[in-house]
């Protein structure tokens, strides 16, 4: 059976210092060169996807948690929220002082206090894994792709997919739960080393899964072909659009509840025993 495969990328293929297991290219390339079709499925924007990635090889791309696809460069499906959905999620998130990243399909926008938290956040990380022994000397700088907001055209807010907030306490997502309610789907966990202080916004009924469900007959593939790779919990409805879900083995207890099966983590030889295990390799 012909399958088309749907891979998260932090967490799944690369790690938190950006680095790839060999077997994850070897098995996308193989799965590809057998007949099968390889998908991103990202919370990132498309200029947000590192070189290292890309230079992979896939068949397209599902970006923004949803909210964008593209095949070989065109966009094909694109989900942004109605302006007056953006005015007040972006009004709310000022008043709680949660500084944002706008992610559109030309360009993702980040306050300055944002990139300052995100920042922080990431330098702690590393010093935590440099004093359990990991060599982090090779760690990615901030994706230069991220413009300063000041760079944002002034009708930013007509095409936004989704929205990142940083907040500087663990109290920031449920805040913005409570405020925003179902108008908005919210989800934690977007940036790992923040947890609960940070979160990702579409608007409703945009998420990994949903936009898989456009994209699966538009290609001529139903559910029992797809297989959905992740580790998080924007990654939850991509699982629940796919016959097969497997949650890495780095992933939250949450994710593996929730996937068909668990594999191994990102740097183990995680995606290639799935496409293993369920025939997509020669």
């Amino acid at each position: 059976m012909q399958r088309i495969a749907f891979l998260d990328v932090d967490g799944t293929i690369i790690d938190s210092l950006g680095r790839i297991d060999p077997t994850t290219i070897t098995a996308i390339r193989e799965a590809r060169a057998n007949g099968h079709h390889v998908f991103l499925c990202t919370g990132r924007a498309e200029a947000e996807i590192a070189p290292s990635v890309r230079e992979i090889g896939f068949d397209g791309i599902v970006s923004a948690g949803g909210g964008f696809v593209t095949i070989d460069g065109e966009l094909i499906i694109e989900r942004a929220m109605p302006t007056d959905l953006a005015t007040e999620l972006l009004d709310f998130l000022r008043a709680e002082d949660l500084p944002a990243v706008l992610q559109t399909f030309t360009g993702t926008y980040a306050e300055s206090a944002a990139v300052e938290r995100i920042t922080a956040g990431a330098i702690r990380a590393h010093e935590a894994l440099a004093a359990a022994g990991v060599d982090v000397s090779h760690a990615g700088a901030a994706e230069p792709t991220v413009r300063d907001i000041a760079e944002a055209p002034d009708d930013v807010r007509d095409h936004i997919a989704k929205v990142v907030f940083v907040g500087d306490d663990h109290s920031a997502y449920d805040r913005t739960v409570a405020g925003l309610g179902d108008r908005f789907h919210i989800v934690t966990g977007s940036i790992p080393f923040l947890g609960s202080a940070s979160g990702e916004i579409s608007g409703p009924g945009v998420n990994k899964g949903t936009t898989i469900e456009l994209l699966l007959p538009r290609l001529g593939f139903t559910r029992d072909q797809a297989i959905g790779i992740g580790d998080s919990p924007n990654d939850l409805e991509m699982f629940t659009a796919c016959a097969v879900s497997a949650a890495m083995g780095n992933a939250t207890d949450a994710v593996k509840a929730a996937a068909s099966e668990v594999t191994s983590a990102v740097l183990d030889g995680g995606v290639h025993a799935v496409f293993a295990r369920h025939g997509l390799l020669p």
